[in-house]
């Protein structure tokens, strides 16, 4: 029967397949396996080869360094020596000079100071009489306002008493006043200062003729009838405004005439402070101008004898910094020459261990790709004998057992 033929195909099939995956599990992981063993083997030996050289050119570059750092301690010490036996016969030299010097400045300072702490004084004392004046205004001016506030206070309270309403009575006279320039403002037009000592009898006065006002107290009175309280209360408000309002207007105007003196006295004081200063400099740049002459005439005695001094200072110096300098350059020079010899050494060195291990990591992943390319070439020749077979294996189905609709059934 062809079954049991169909069944051993099959069977001899999935052997194959599971013989070529088995194979080709084995071999990838020995593949790369390899492949890492072979290059780890050829990176030790170059870091080891590497590390060598590289110990190679430190004890090479420490010896130089050694060598160079030695002979800068012999050339430094020798030159620092030199340098201090100029420095202390300088110093002794310009001790004795500034010495000289600083002693006759110190005396002029002196009177220069002295002279400076009296002006100062007399300054302070001319800031402290402006000052005082300065508060005693400024106290002056506070007490006015308090007696104003105080009228415009006794003002209310008697309108309160006649039962008027404050309120409405002040917003009118704001709204009435409000386009005219306030006294004030007239009195600094007409280039006067406006004093608040005239306000205050000026308020005092019109307060005294707001408390004769008798119309306003008999409104208060309960046998005025209905129509007569009306009439009388419309020429009562009349009064009151009359009378009370140039009061108002003087109590409104007085921050802004307050503003003003205060402006003046602080205008005032500032003028007094910039004279007493202007002339506190004058006689402060005098006194300095007699200080630097003094200072002067030093420092030239001082450049007389200096100059001498710094010259032979300098020569000694220059000598023994050309010394310096000298021995310095043909050591650096000698320690350049055999560093780039070490580096040269180094580098010729290193090229030919990199040239080595990319030779042998070349010819190790050549032998891996093709390991590999021949794994990939058995493995798709396997795939391809079983689709093979496969085929085949579909193709004897169908024969055995047709589809239902296929013309041998009927």
């Amino acid at each position: 029967m062809p079954e049991p033929s169909l069944i051993a195909r099959q069977r001899a099939l999935l052997r194959d397949l599971i013989r070529q995956a088995a194979e080709r599990a084995r071999e990838e992981p020995a593949i790369e396996a390899t492949l890492r063993e072979q290059v780890d083997n050829v990176e030790i030996a170059f870091a080891e080869a590497r590390e060598a050289i590289e110990q190679r050119r430190t004890r090479e570059e420490e010896e130089n360094e050694r060598q160079i750092e030695e002979t800068r301690r012999r050339i430094e010490a020798r030159y620092k020596a030199e340098q201090e036996a100029a420095q202390r016969e300088f110093a002794q030299t310009r001790g004795k000079i500034l010495e000289c010097e600083e002693s006759e400045k110190e005396a002029a300072q002196a009177v220069y100071q002295e002279a400076c702490w009296t002006i100062a004084a007399v300054l302070e004392g001319a800031k402290n009489e402006a000052e005082q004046e300065l508060r005693d205004n400024k106290a002056r001016l506070h007490m006015r306002l308090d007696e104003l506030h105080a009228i415009h206070k006794q003002a209310r309270v008697l309108l309160d008493e006649w039962e008027q309403p404050v309120e409405d009575i002040e917003a009118d006279i704001r709204a009435s006043t409000s386009s005219f320039p306030s006294s004030s403002r007239r009195e600094g037009e007409r280039g006067g200062l406006p004093k608040l000592s005239e306000c205050v009898a000026e308020a005092r006065e019109q307060f005294e003729q707001l408390q004769q006002l008798k119309l306003p107290r008999r409104l208060t009175m309960p046998v005025i009838g209905p129509l007569l309280k009306l009439f009388f209360a419309t020429r009562a408000r009349k009064q009151i405004h009359a009378v009370y309002g140039p009061l108002y207007q003087i109590l409104v105007n007085a921050e802004s005439t307050r503003q003003l003196l205060l402006d003046h006295y602080e205008n005032e004081f500032r003028q007094r402070m910039l004279t007493a200063k202007k002339k506190h400099n004058e006689e402060v740049r005098h006194a300095h101008a007699l200080y630097r002459e003094k200072c002067a005439a030093s420092e030239r005695r001082r450049e007389q004898e200096w100059t001498p001094a710094v010259e032979r200072y300098q020569r000694l110096r220059d000598a023994s910094e050309k010394r310096r300098t000298d021995e310095l350059r043909q050591a650096d020079t000698l320690y350049d020459q055999r560093r780039t010899a070490i580096q040269y050494r180094y580098e010729k060195d290193l090229h030919e261990l990199s040239i080595r291990r990319e030779q042998q990591l070349r010819e190790i992943h050549e032998r891996h790709d093709r390991a590999w390319n021949n794994l990939v070439d058995n493995w798709r020749q396997a795939m391809t004998r079983l689709r093979t077979t496969v085929a085949d294996l579909n193709e004897s189905t169908r024969q055995l057992m047709p589809e239902w609709d296929d013309p041998s059934w009927q």
